[in-house]
């Protein structure tokens, strides 16, 4: 496997005819130098403050679906990082909803594997 290098290359002349390849690679390029740029104030700003969630501070969401949303958080009882999983807002009225997400959790509780997330 080749050592990576800080020589920049011309990636345009050493894979000819992989555009759509080359110009992938130039956009996540662009991303991870963007993200290794200091933020500038703007940004700064948009940064969402934390919030609390019963014993829980929320930090950022972290994927969604159709029927919840994941968040990073901190349990404030034991310190320890976890993921949030909160049922979304527009779906907390209806009693179906919230019995099919219970039950998911319950049962996702009872799994113990090495690869699987441990829910409590």
């Amino acid at each position: 496997m080749p050592k990576p290098t800080d020589e920049k290359m011309d990636l345009g002349e050493s894979h000819e005819g992989d555009g759509r390849l080359l110009d992938d690679l130039r956009v996540v390029l662009d991303r991870q130098a963007a993200r290794q740029s200091p933020p500038d104030q703007r940004t700064e700003a948009r940064k969402p403050a934390t919030w609390r969630f019963a014993h829980y501070e929320v930090r950022k969401l972290l994927g969604e679906g159709g029927m919840a949303r994941v968040y990073e958080a901190m349990d404030t009882v034991n310190g320890t990082a976890v993921a949030l999983k909160i049922l979304r807002k527009e779906l907390w009225t209806s009693a179906d909803i919230r019995a099919r997400f219970e039950e998911e959790a319950r049962s996702m509780s009872r799994i113990e594997h090495a690869n699987v997330v441990r829910v409590y």
